[in-house]
């Protein structure tokens, strides 16, 4: 190896540690260096020195002295934290039955929220314009400086490649096959931005701020219309060669099963998705309608609501089962409008998952209902913007 590449390979691998670093300190707020290296992996003379150098370029700051009562002897240690920013990002939840967004600054503050309704399955397209006019409006209504927005993350049911950026398929964003919306959005706002499968962001969002926070291995599973999984490895977001990992509404429950909407039959989305709970459900409860409905039921103790949620949760964990068997990951953290009322859902993915997996492997894995809502998306395209301003690691 030449010279020249190795001082590139030492380049590359120094600013990806302070990228860990700025990372680690965004979720933790103010740490010691003796945690910062804990929480990192990183060696004490490497987080020293790294200290030292985004110290001094004003990313990071020491603060007061640590008299946390740690019962180390000596004088204690400074705490570190990184340094107020004017610097925002965004993050546009559109994968839901409303337009949520949430602006940040770089390290993770939430400085503005707001949402709007919107028919998001019947006007996709439209749906973008308005999340664009409610971006610019929130950013007036909070008194935020236009020219401080750095990226957005935007949210939507469907495969987005992540080579292009392009629209693979998506079952509710009529229209929007082979369409770069990051691009529209761009040219509309002049702001920079990316879009992302909506379970993969909320899969960032509850491991920075929900049930798998702090996890290196987790499998996020978004049960409502459609059913997709997101994918944490090694504390790192798993797409897949060209975005579509975590497709496991479309693994096969069925063989003789209903046909779906991808063309094949007996899909885990025609027996376990909201729709069809509620569609099982009208048998006994002709007025039941909405996700809402169903959760009032089951928090009555109907029994055939309990059932239906059940059925449901068994079906998923035993494609979640297989998962398991592969990745072995720490915890199944479920989302979507069927956790509305979790427990019976959590309990039947939890005992499905016991059932069909190896002993060593199923005993040791956590299953847990969202702590996060229909906030998940949203928060997890915060934590992917923050990430993704590169220069804020440099």
């Amino acid at each position: 190896m030449s010279i020249g590449s190795q001082q590139t390979g030492l380049t590359a691998l120094r600013s990806s540690n302070r990228a860990v670093v700025i990372q680690a300190l965004r979720r933790a707020g103010e740490v010691s260096r003796a945690e910062l290296s804990r929480s990192t992996g990183l060696s004490g003379t490497t987080i020293s020195s790294l200290v030292s150098e985004l110290s001094a370029s004003g990313v990071i700051t020491e603060t007061a002295r640590d008299d946390r009562g740690s019962g180390r002897t000596g004088r204690p240690g400074r705490l570190i934290r990184l340094a107020p920013t004017n610097e925002l990002v965004a993050g546009i939840d559109l994968a839901g039955s409303e337009i949520q967004l949430a602006i940040a600054d770089l390290s993770g503050r939430i400085c503005a929220q707001a949402s709007t309704p919107a028919d998001i399955d019947g006007a996709g397209m439209e749906a973008l314009s308005r999340a664009a006019d409610l971006l610019d409006r929130t950013i007036v209504d909070f008194d935020l400086d236009r020219t401080q927005m750095r990226y957005v993350v935007i949210g939507i049911a469907g495969i987005v490649d992540t080579m292009d950026g392009r629209v693979v398929v998506s079952d509710r964003m009529h229209g929007w096959q082979d369409f770069n919306p990051a691009e529209w959005f761009l040219e509309r706002t002049s702001f920079a931005t990316r879009v992302e499968n909506d379970a993969d962001l909320a899969a960032l969002g509850e491991r920075a701020r929900g049930a798998g926070r702090g996890v290196m291995d987790m499998v996020f599973v978004k049960i409502s219309a459609g059913i997709g999984a997101g994918l944490v490895l090694s504390g790192q977001l798993y797409r897949g060669r060209h975005g579509a990992a975590g497709e496991i509404g479309h693994v096969q429950a069925r063989e003789d099963g209903e046909i779906c909407s991808c063309g094949n039959r007996g899909c885990l989305e025609t027996i376990a998705s909201v729709n069809s709970a509620l569609q099982s459900l009208r048998a006994v409860h002709p007025g039941a309608r909405t996700a809402r409905d169903l959760a009032d039921l089951v928090e009555s103790g109907d029994r055939a609501a309990m059932r239906v949620v059940a059925d449901a949760g068994l079906a998923v964990g035993r494609a979640i089962a297989d998962l398991c068997n592969t990745l072995a990951p720490e915890i199944i953290v479920l989302g979507g409008e069927m956790t509305m009322s979790p427990t019976p859902l959590v309990d039947a993915v939890s005992s499905s998952i016991l059932r069909y997996t190896r002993p060593h492997i199923g005993s040791r894995i956590k299953v847990a209902a969202t702590t996060l809502g229909t906030q998940s998306c949203v928060l997890g395209a915060v934590e992917l913007a923050t990430d993704s301003v590169s220069s804020f690691a440099d």
